[in-house]
């Protein structure tokens, strides 16, 4: 399994490449490990197969995960809850809606 580093502006967290076919898309996915939601996002990575960078949260630092969410927060101007999905750097989606998902990824169909 690969490792890759995130850098946010105070902290450097390492974190494994799950693998998929697709490409076009950067994703971190900020996870927490017993979230029901969070594994409903990681299933619909799976099933759409695009890959991903997987951050379990709640398996940080105590101070790494303070300063991760305070990033995260920085970054999307408000409180940050899980499952996050960053998208290209510069989109984040916040919880697991599949719709946004969709739409962020672009997966949503001309309706």
């Amino acid at each position: 399994m690969a490792y890759y580093t995130v850098m946010l502006e105070k902290i450097d967290v390492q974190f494994p490449e799950v693998g998929g076919t697709r490409e076009g898309k950067s994703l971190i996915f900020f996870s927490l490990s017993t979230c029901v939601m969070c594994k409903k996002g990681i299933r619909y990575l799976e099933e759409t197969g695009f890959p991903y960078r997987l951050v379990y949260v709640d398996q940080l630092d105590p101070d790494e995960k303070d300063q991760l969410k305070e990033e995260l927060s920085k970054k999307c101007n408000m409180r940050v809850v899980f499952p996050a999905l960053l998208v290209d750097e510069n989109r984040i989606v916040l919880g697991f809606v599949p719709h946004a998902w969709d739409e962020a990824l672009g997966e949503a169909g001309d309706e």
